[in-house]
C-alpha cells in the first residue's frame, strides 16, 4: 500500500522535480535509478 501511494506522489510531481522512478511493474516493486550517496567529512 505504501509503495502505490509513493509511485503516485512521485507521478504527480515528476514535471516538478525529477526523480529516481523509472517505472512500477508490481503494486510492491519499484524499478529506479541507481543514486549515489554525498560524501560525508565530519
Amino acid at each position: 500500500m505504501l509503495n502505490q501511494i509513493a509511485a503516485i506522489m512521485l507521478d504527480a510531481t515528476k514535471d516538478i522535480v525529477p526523480n529516481w522512478v523509472k517505472s512500477v511493474p508490481l503494486p510492491n516493486a519499484t524499478v529506479g535509478l541507481k543514486c549515489e550517496t554525498f560524501p560525508w567529512k565530519w
